[in-house]
């Protein structure tokens, strides 16, 4: 208990060693659960009218073209492929990131705005960067280049840039609200409320029955809960960086934050499915923790037999 209790508080800012299992399965999630169905090749766009992202340098209409459809798809699910099974990762990765950051680029240059794949796109830069850096240094101590940066690096960078997603968040509702973020939490429930009223008169159709969230309900009743949830999501977005400390505290910060999506899906109706899934799978990280569990589990079994044998 006291060994458990120590390495609860002990940091390990990125030392913590994953194992290639754990890489593997990773991999796999992310790609196919999360990427795959994050990925659109069905753009029905010429042109990019209010440039965002990389568009405003270079010309991403390209990847919406009808000759070039059948390449980005086959490159992408080889490059996909080559991912999964982790080989030539830096080859992958950054086709992948490619492929990413010009269809998301296009989509946001067409007038409207939105983040809902965002931090598939930070997770990507975090395993890119990581190919980088290790090259780096490889080249500049004269070593060869053609070895691979290893899992653990690969997942620090990753989580680095979940949590920074979400320190950025924190960060921007502290500023635009002069500081007053929190003490104004609790006008969230008459802003969606507003928000349902103003689509009546725009289109002059009565809202149906129920579409008040429960949520906003019940952070009406009891605005000192509504703060209480909200206002703790807050604090995690803000503190997201202390995710790092250690695996208990990755898995504590990734818990916690898919309760306050949750929460936010609940009052709001936004999904933010493939934020969910990316803590999952790089915070919260349930299949070690359940091989950890048979681990203690046979230790004390071991143990337990070795104490009743006759000395």
């Amino acid at each position: 208990m006291r060994e458990a209790f120590k390495s609860l508080l002990r940091p390990q800012f990125g030392k913590v060693v994953y194992e290639n299992w754990e890489w593997i399965l990773m991999r796999a999630f992310f790609a196919i659960v999360v990427l795959v169905p994050a990925t659109s090749f069905d753009l029905p766009y010429e042109g990019q009218p209010q440039p965002q992202g990389i568009a405003v340098f270079v010309d991403t209409t390209w990847i919406a073209a009808e000759a070039a459809g059948p390449w980005v798809k086959g490159f992408f699910y080889g490059a996909l492929a080559l991912y999964i099974v982790g080989f030539l990762p830096f080859v992958a990765t950054t086709g992948l990131l490619v492929i990413h950051l010009t269809i998301g680029a296009l989509e946001n240059s067409q007038g409207g705005t939105h983040h809902t794949t965002q931090i598939i796109g930070f997770v990507l830069v975090g395993q890119f960067l990581a190919h980088v850096y290790f090259k780096v240094r490889r080249l500049i101590s004269r070593e060869s280049v053609w070895k691979n940066a290893s899992a653990s690096l690969q997942v620090y960078l990753s989580q680095q840039l979940i949590a920074a997603a979400y320190v950025v968040a924190g960060l921007t509702k502290l500023i635009r609200s002069d500081g007053r973020w929190l003490a104004e939490v609790g006008n969230l429930p008459m802003q969606i409320e507003k928000g349902i009223d103003k689509t009546y008169y725009d289109t002059l159709q009565r809202p149906a029955e129920g579409t008040v969230p429960w949520m906003v309900r019940v952070m009406e009743d009891w605005p000192v809960l509504a703060r209480l949830m909200l206002g703790g999501g807050w604090f995690l977005e803000l503190f997201a960086f202390l995710a790092l400390w250690n695996r208990w505290a990755l898995a504590v910060f990734g818990v916690g934050l898919i309760l306050m999506h949750e929460t936010i899906s609940a009052a709001m109706g936004l999904g933010f499915a493939y934020n969910k899934a990316v803590l999952l799978v790089f915070f919260v990280n349930l299949p070690y923790w359940a091989v950890a569990g048979i681990r203690l589990a046979g230790k004390r079994k071991a143990l337990g037999k070795q104490a009743l044998e006759p000395a």
